[in-house]
C-alpha cells in the first residue's frame, strides 16, 4: 500500500512534468519549421527584390526602391541555423558585384546615358544565382533530413 501511494504521487508530479517537456520539444521543432519555411521564403523574397530592382534601373519598373529583405535571411540564420552561415556569407559576397551592376546601370539611365544593356550582365548575374542556388541545394538537404 505505501509502495502504490508513492508510485502515484511520484507519477502524479512526474507525468504532467514529462508531458510539459514533450509538448514543449514539439513547440519547438514547430517553430523552427516556421523559421526555416519563413527564410527559404526571404530568399526567393530576394530573388525578387534583385529582379524588381534590375528591371527598376533598366527603366522597366517604374516606384520607389524597397529595403532589402537580406537582413532577414541573415537574422533568422544567426537565431535558428547558423550551420548556414558561410553559405549566407557567400551569397552576400556574390550579390555584390551584381548590386554594384544594377547601381551603375540605374545611374547610366537617370543620367541619360543607357543607351542598351549595360556589359558584364551575365558575368556579374551567374556568381549570384550560383551561390543562391548552392544555398537553396543545401536548404533542401537539410529540410529532407530535419523536417521529413
Amino acid at each position: 500500500m505505501i509502495v502504490g501511494g508513492a508510485i502515484a504521487i511520484v507519477a502524479g508530479w512526474l507525468g504532467p512534468w514529462l508531458l510539459e517537456a514533450r509538448k514543449e520539444k514539439a513547440e519547438h521543432k514547430k517553430r523552427r519549421a516556421d523559421k526555416f519555411e519563413e527564410m527559404v521564403a526571404a530568399i526567393y523574397e530576394f530573388d525578387h527584390w534583385l529582379d524588381t530592382e534590375r528591371g527598376r534601373a533598366l527603366g522597366g519598373i517604374t516606384g520607389e526602391s524597397t529595403v532589402s529583405p537580406f537582413a532577414k535571411i541573415q537574422a533568422i540564420s544567426a537565431v535558428y541555423f547558423p550551420t548556414f552561415d558561410p553559405l549566407i556569407r557567400e551569397l552576400d559576397h556574390k550579390t555584390s558585384p551584381y548590386r554594384v551592376w544594377i547601381e551603375t546601370a540605374n545611374f547610366e539611365r537617370v543620367s541619360g546615358r543607357l543607351t542598351k544593356m549595360p556589359d558584364r550582365y551575365m558575368e556579374v548575374l551567374t556568381p549570384y544565382t550560383d551561390a543562391r542556388d548552392k544555398l537553396m541545394d543545401e536548404l533542401k538537404k537539410f529540410a529532407h533530413t530535419h523536417f521529413k
